[in-house]
């Protein structure tokens, strides 16, 4: 064997070596010194009614302020454990919409509410199921378009929206929730917008309009074969998307070094030659439309609820 195969081959032995152990390395270390990695890292696709859980999945959910595990994602995509969609006769069933605080990644399974309101409120002498549909980033407008998509077929006898005014109204206006992200409406369509659908009030009914971030095929080939298999790869893949932030945010820096009227927040995907628009409303105006359509959002789910009961 020549001097330049010899050299390729022992380079590409020293390499295989390396990556098996980095692979080792990061799957030994404590998650709070790495993160959750790999198989331990959750994994979300997109829909029109915005983004949800892969299903079938058990996760962790780590920070260097706490570690959460076990985390189960069933087979509906549900932050809750495995559930049938016929219920058993006799048996409550009560359907929970809400946010972050619903979802709970910050706690481990049997410790989110859902999951000890079930456990406080079944009987043998009454039974009662309580189904954890809360989603981080959901407002009321996300969740009635996940009652229509994924809760109503459930048939529950009751459903409980959480509602937190801290974000809640602005998540469900889709300018203010733009506006928060550095976006403006004319952006709907883009591929780096956030993955949420929306209403539009007209009059008093409520036009929707659909999440349309697509999961595209390369990278949830990557994400199913690689990202989510491997600890290395992610932490590579990870290590990749900070430096894409960091060349961001320095570019960003000299473009409002350069022109202060860019505003957009850093860590988003940014076109340096474009400027806000200016809005046709005052700020004060867009809170009242916001919480205006809240109300009407409210009424539409109650309503929709209330005939699908009676549809029972």
């Amino acid at each position: 064997m020549g001097k330049l195969p010899g050299f390729l081959a022992g380079l590409a032995v020293f390499v295989v070596i390396a990556l098996l152990s980095g692979e080792v390395t990061l799957r030994l270390l404590p998650a709070s010194l790495v993160g959750d990695l790999g198989p331990a890292r959750v994994n979300i696709e997109f829909h029109d009614f915005g983004p949800w859980f892969v299903p079938n999945q058990r996760i962790s959910f780590t920070t260097r302020c706490y570690s959460a595990a076990p985390i189960s994602i069933n087979s509906f995509g549900m932050r809750d454990e495995q559930r049938r969609l016929e219920k058993d006769a006799g048996t409550v069933r009560v359907s929970i919409l809400g946010d972050s605080f619903m979802e709970a990644l910050q706690v481990a399974d049997g410790k989110y509410t859902a999951a000890l309101l079930q456990e406080r409120l079944d009987r043998p002498a009454r039974r009662v199921e309580v189904l954890n549909f809360g989603f981080s980033g959901y407002g009321t407008a996300q969740q009635l378009h996940l009652y229509r998509a994924k809760v109503r077929q459930f048939r529950s006898d009751y459903v409980l929206v959480f509602f937190l005014p801290g974000n809640d109204v602005q998540n469900n206006s889709m300018k203010l929730d733009y506006a928060a992200n550095g976006l403006d409406l004319e952006d709907y369509g883009r591929t780096d917008v956030v993955p949420f659908a929306y209403f539009e009030r007209v009059g008093n009914e409520l036009v929707p309009v659909p999440n349309i971030r697509v999961n595209q095929p390369f990278k949830r080939f990557l994400k199913k074969y690689l990202l989510h298999q491997s600890y290395l790869v992610d932490y590579i893949y990870g290590r990749i998307l900070y430096l894409r932030a960091y060349a961001a945010n320095w570019s960003l820096s000299r473009a409002r070094k350069a022109d202060p009227a860019r505003t957009r927040p850093v860590g988003l995907a940014v076109r340096p030659d474009k400027k806000r628009t200016e809005s046709s409303t005052t700020p004060a105006r867009d809170w009242e439309q916001a919480w205006e359509l809240t109300e009407l959002i409210f009424r539409k789910l109650r309503e929709e609820v209330e005939a699908d009961e009676i549809g029972r």
